[in-house]
């Protein structure tokens, strides 16, 4: 394992409303590269576009791994976005070819770095966010790709529910993809969050970091738990996906030992949960 220094766990839930689970969810622990997508579309859908997303970033990894380095994060950052960019031509033939209007995915990706452990890059196209949780106090490294956050709401509650959910840009929605890449400095103990807008939408900040600072009194896997039970007493109102990603101590394994390792069958099926998120329009994606 290339990062020793770093732990993670996930979950996916439906909500209390929605009657499937559009979400999915991927963990590449070892070579540092963790990803939410939240479908968009409907039935047969929405699903298909989320996890079509992430089983192209896993299958990128593999192919990429098995003749070069993969350690830095720029090298994963030119494979996730290719890889990216192979899932929204895919999504996008495939909803032309079916007739039934489109469909996509967000995605949230946080791709970390094993030459340079102390920096990292953000990958994200939609609302689904990354947050960073640094000495209790939580910031979001990402902007939304939104109605609402074009429009300067800041609580999306006061957003008109016709333009709530409607992102501007996402996976499979348009021709040319356009995805923020975001740099992102990191330290030990800092805690990333990867969260799709089932979770930012029932909780605030405020909310989020409260639970956040539970870290200390309750293993990983416990404490996603927490955050989804949360979101769900508060209305569950979408799907809510989380991952969760704890900083060590930046100790990084032997570099050698890094070029030509490629991820076998079975860390990119124990990688990847793949679940199903509700309907959500889209707008037409924007540059900007």
């Amino acid at each position: 394992m290339y990062f020793d220094f770093v732990k993670s766990a996930e979950l996916s839930d439906v909500g209390k409303k929605r009657k499937r689970n559009e979400d999915s969810v991927l963990r590449v622990e070892s070579h540092g590269v963790f990803c939410v997508a939240d479908g968009m579309g409907g039935a047969d859908a929405g699903d298909i576009a989320s996890s079509a997303t992430v089983r192209e970033i896993g299958e990128g990894l593999k192919r990429h791994t098995d003749n070069e380095s993969v350690a830095s994060s720029a090298a994963k950052c030119r494979i996730v976005c290719e890889s990216l960019c192979t899932a929204n031509e895919w999504i996008k033939e495939r909803s032309s070819q079916r007739g039934r209007g489109m469909s996509g995915s967000t995605v949230a990706v946080l791709v970390l770095d094993a030459i340079t452990p102390d920096m990292g890059v953000c990958i994200h196209a939609g609302d689904s966010r990354v947050y960073r949780f640094r000495k209790n106090q939580l910031e979001q490294i990402t902007r939304d790709h939104s109605i609402a956050e074009a429009a300067g709401f800041k609580d999306r509650s006061k957003v008109p529910k016709t333009f709530r959910g409607v992102v501007t840009r996402a996976i499979g929605i348009e021709t040319e993809l356009h995805v923020e890449e975001t740099p992102v400095d990191v330290a030990a103990d800092d805690l990333f969050l990867l969260c799709s807008d089932g979770l930012s939408s029932m909780l605030s900040d405020r909310k989020i970091r409260k639970i956040l600072r539970s870290r200390g009194r309750m293993p990983l896997d416990e404490l996603a738990a927490k955050l989804v039970e949360q979101a769900n007493r508060k209305g569950g109102e979408d799907n809510i996906s989380v991952v969760l990603v704890d900083v060590g101590n930046l100790e990084v394994g032997d570099a050698n030992d890094i070029r030509g390792n490629g991820l076998d069958q079975s860390e990119e099926q124990d990688g990847t949960m793949t679940t199903q998120t509700a309907q959500t329009p889209v707008t037409q994606a924007v540059d900007g």
